[in-house]
């Protein structure tokens, strides 16, 4: 259970933290989109709609890397309670010989902990590569639809404009991934409500319904 408390208390304590410069980031989101809308037109729109879509696809990631991320700490906590419980009756398992048994019990315990940490190693993994991917692909498909809307061409005079609204894309990608991290937090917060392990602990904590 101590585990659960620690991510839990971190979870709290990461959300209190950042919770007050959602403002200013989603101030900044909108002043960013709207100078973007006026260097490069309806082009924009998409920017826009294109990060409305893949937000609930960062935040499945995080959903994902956190559920793997308990169930990982469930399979620690069995192999620990083992190991322990091992070393209390040491003197009967070497009396009676069964350090073979308890070896591929343990074995089979830390197999199934190294699977979560596999999956969770991909998950991580495939999320790193999906935020990474996710503002060149932005950025190529912007700049697209920015030469069809001047006639396929783009000239050298278009050079400044394009830069301005290259670094203002870069500009967005910090508070746009700030705001996914703490769209996270925040339903990490929520399920704390329901989940035993802190609350239970410090009945005197109590958390406000919004």
């Amino acid at each position: 259970i101590l585990n659960f408390m620690m991510l839990d208390a971190e979870n709290l304590m990461m959300s209190t933290l950042f919770l007050p410069k959602q403002a200013s980031m989603l101030l900044q989101i909108a002043v960013l989109f709207a100078l973007l809308a006026y260097l490069i037109g309806w082009p924009a729109i998409f920017a826009i709609c294109f990060q409305a879509i893949v937000m609930p696809f960062a935040i499945t990631f995080f959903v994902k890397q956190a559920k793997l991320q308990k169930e990982k700490m469930v399979q620690s906590d069995l192999r620990t309670k083992l190991v322990n419980e091992i070393f209390q009756a040491i003197r009967v398992v070497k009396f009676y010989a069964w350090e073979d048994s308890f070896v591929k019990r343990v074995g089979s315990v830390r197999q199934k902990e190294l699977d979560m940490l596999l999956s969770l190693a991909g998950v991580k993994a495939k999320a790193s590569v999906f935020l990474h991917a996710t503002p060149a692909f932005m950025i190529a498909i912007i700049f697209s639809l920015v030469a069809y809307n001047k006639g396929g061409r783009l000239g050298v005079e278009d050079v400044p404009q394009l830069f301005t609204a290259l670094l203002i894309i870069v500009l967005l990608r910090m508070p746009l991934m700030f705001t996914v991290f703490l769209t996270f937090m925040m339903i990490q917060v929520r399920t704390i409500k329901n989940h035993p392990s802190l609350l239970s602990v410090c009945p005197q904590l109590t958390l406000s319904p919004s």
